[in-house]
């Protein structure tokens, strides 16, 4: 039970408001997949955004799903992650990727984060 409290990932460190998103799109650095575009800047605490357009992907079901895959990889790697604003931008083969695909894709956005501040 005290496990599952230290890795929820915070409702505090969510991004909401237009204009951190804005912000994060102008000054942040970008990485693209097939499924995703992911921005990303410092910030003093790990903070996370999704986006995903409903004429992206039409279907709430699908874009709950994606929301919730994004949601659950950050929140698993959370303590090996820099501290940064994160914030992912679903893409319209989202929809049609697999389960699999979507996995590795998320995976790859991490471990890239990762390896890159290790080394500063």
């Amino acid at each position: 039970m005290e496990e599952d409290k230290l890795n929820k990932l915070l409702k505090v460190s969510a991004i909401r408001k237009q204009t951190e998103f804005k912000q994060v799109f102008s000054s942040g650095t970008k990485m693209f997949s097939n499924y995703f575009n992911l921005y990303y800047s410092n910030y003093p605490m790990l903070c996370l955004g999704i986006q995903i357009n409903k004429r992206i992907i039409p279907t709430a079901v699908k874009r709950n799903y994606l929301r919730r895959l994004v949601r659950e990889h950050v929140r698993l790697a959370q303590h090996q992650l820099p501290k940064m604003k994160l914030v992912f931008s679903g893409k319209r083969e989202a929809s049609t990727a697999t389960k699999e695909e979507l996995h590795q894709c998320l995976e790859k956005f991490i471990n890239v984060l990762i390896n890159q501040y290790k080394k500063v």
